[in-house]
C-alpha cells in the first residue's frame, strides 16, 4: 500500500465536514470538551488562520493560529491541534510556525493533544 504525502493548505468552507468528522473520530478516552460547527465555525473565522492538513482528499489534521500583539510582542499560539496521525501532526505544527515566521511572530505556543508523548511534539 502506497502512502499519500500530506499536504497542509489554508482552511476552506468545504472543509468543515471532514474536520467534524476528524473530531468525532477521536479515540476513546481523549477527554476534551465537544468540538461542534459553530465552535469550529467561531474559532477559524474570529480568533486567527486555520491551516487543514489533507492526505489526498481526506482531511487529516486541523491547527487554528492566533497572532495577538502585547506590546512589542507578537505571539502566535496554535489554539486548535488535532491529527490523526503523527506526519499530519508534524507538518500541521511546521506550517504554523512557518506562518507565524511570515507574520513577524516572536514567540510560538502550543499545547499538544493530550494522547501524544509531548516529548515527541
Amino acid at each position: 500500500m502506497v502512502h499519500s504525502e500530506v499536504m497542509v493548505r489554508d482552511y476552506r468552507g468545504d472543509d468543515l465536514p471532514g474536520i467534524l468528522a476528524l473530531y468525532r473520530s477521536a479515540p476513546n478516552g481523549t477527554v476534551s470538551f465537544a468540538r461542534d460547527q459553530a465552535f469550529l465555525q467561531y474559532f477559524i473565522e474570529k480568533q486567527g488562520s486555520a491551516l487543514v492538513a489533507l492526505t489526498g482528499n481526506c482531511v487529516t489534521g486541523i491547527a487554528i493560529v492566533s497572532i495577538a500583539e502585547e506590546g512589542d510582542l507578537r505571539q502566535g499560539n496554535i489554539i486548535e491541534l488535532k491529527a490523526q496521525e503523527k506526519s499530519s501532526l508534524e507538518a500541521l505544527v511546521k506550517a504554523a510556525a512557518d506562518h507565524c515566521v511570515n507574520h513577524g511572530v516572536d514567540v510560538l505556543s502550543v499545547v499538544p493533544p493530550e494522547h501524544l508523548n509531548p516529548g515527541n511534539v
